[in-house]
């Protein structure tokens, strides 16, 4: 697959650059060595997990979901993590839309151990 990106840094303290896949909606995160450590998905994208769509749906849906298939969610301030935090999914409008859709998810592809 040949996808045109974009590479940016995310902000001026960033180690390495991120890179922008735009006409799919995924960021490529990366390590200081280089290496991939992280894939963020936004709402025009569809994800999967076990069946259960992850975003562009009422967050609160999709944590009760992911609870029923035994994923265990963790409260934060800018939506919900699974898996000792390799997932994330998060909404723009968490904390002030008392429904906010799922705008993006995060996934680790290390774990803590590893950084």
């Amino acid at each position: 697959m040949n996808l045109e990106f974009r590479e940016f840094k995310k902000t001026e303290d960033s180690i390495n650059t991120t890179d922008a896949f735009r006409s799919v909606g995924v960021h490529i995160y990366h390590d200081a060595n280089d290496q991939v450590d992280g894939v963020e998905v936004f709402r025009h994208s569809q994800v999967f997990l076990s069946g259960v769509q992850l975003v562009r749906r009422v967050l609160s849906e999709v944590v009760s979901e992911l609870s029923t298939i035994g994923l265990i969610p963790k409260l934060e301030d800018w939506g919900y993590s699974f898996l000792d935090d390799t997932l994330r999914i998060g909404s723009e409008d968490f904390g002030i839309d008392p429904d906010p859709v799922v705008s993006s998810i995060y996934v680790a592809l290390k774990t803590p151990k590893d950084f």
